[in-house]
């Protein structure tokens, strides 16, 4: 049965530290091998409070308690890819930092053929610091269904 997200869907909200293993992580994957990402005394010689966040370590999952927003979503692993990630940086986030965030389902978009229903879906999060909007993130999954019978 294809399942059909509906837009406006809250997925989650959440509030959290930004740790730096979380950055570690990311740092760890790109190879960015830049002091400042890397070393807080580096980071604060060079005037930051802390580490910098680097922009890809924000990722809405990562921050959720668990995976009940795939079923809202209509998301599957096995038939589900994530085909876009768009992240609108406003400022320069910091390790230490505590991030708020909602995420929703921005937009859904069926497509349907003779053998296949694909549903697009987006997921927007607004990530906030003392009600300060810092960061959006959107990710667009596809999700391929079979064609259901008449």
């Amino acid at each position: 049965m294809t399942v059909v997200p509906e837009a406006g869907s809250v997925l989650g909200e959440f509030e959290a530290e930004i740790e730096r293993a979380r950055t570690w992580r990311v740092d760890w994957a790109v190879g960015l091998d830049v002091p400042e990402y890397q070393d807080p005394e580096v980071a604060r010689s060079m005037g930051h409070p802390d580490i910098l966040v680097p922009p890809g370590s924000l990722v809405f999952f990562s921050f959720l308690p668990d995976t009940s927003w795939l079923d809202v979503a209509g998301i599957r692993f096995d038939r589900s890819l994530a085909v876009r990630r768009r992240i609108i940086s406003h400022r320069q986030l910091y390790v230490g930092e505590v991030v708020a965030g909602r995420v929703v389902i921005d937009t859904v978009d069926v497509k349907t053929t003779a053998r296949s229903i694909v549903v697009a879906t987006t997921i927007a999060t607004t990530y906030r610091v003392s009600d300060e909007a810092v960061a959006e993130e959107y990710v667009t999954y596809s999700t391929r269904h079979p064609a259901e019978a008449a």
